[in-house]
């Protein structure tokens, strides 16, 4: 998935890369979510065996995601770029404050719960939120553009 910004496709302004293989996805999927969730296609039989979506605000897709992996469902990315999408301040303002970290520290209890994760890692994930929503959106859009999507 490439990101772009300021309205204008051309400005592109990261890659969000995912992992292919299942042992990679499931590596990855213990601090962030495996997937671009706009290019995901499931067999909807295979969701709905899982309950479908659970509320977790902004967290929903990647609570899905784990429930998928923790089930030893079939799981893959592909390597193709299919997805150009908008990204901004609106995008990084959502992935910050208290809200987003009480769910982030639910989601990560969940992932400990299904065994994706340990102990550890839950106290590590929750330490990287908690730095990451407190510092103001522009600082966390630095963090995004020049880390986590290789900007």
């Amino acid at each position: 998935m490439l990101e772009f910004e300021d309205g204008n496709e051309a400005n592109i302004i990261g890659k969000r890369e995912v992992p292919l293989s299942r042992r990679a996805i499931e590596r990855f999927a213990r601090f962030r979510s495996p997937f671009n969730h706009p290019t995901v296609m499931f067999r909807k039989k295979a969701i709905l065996a899982l309950g479908g979506y659970e509320r977790l605000d902004f967290l929903e897709d990647y609570l899905l995601w784990a429930k998928l992996i923790a089930t030893g469902a079939v799981v893959t990315n592909c390597p193709d770029v299919l997805l150009l999408m908008r990204s901004g301040a609106n995008l990084y303002g959502r992935r910050g404050g208290m809200k987003y970290f009480r769910n982030y520290c639910l989601l990560r209890r969940k992932l400990h719960s299904m065994g994706i994760i340990n102990s550890f890692q839950v106290i590590i994930g929750d330490f990287a939120v908690l730095s990451s929503s407190l510092v103001p959106t522009y600082v966390r859009g630095l963090l995004y553009k020049k880390i986590l999507h290789k900007g």
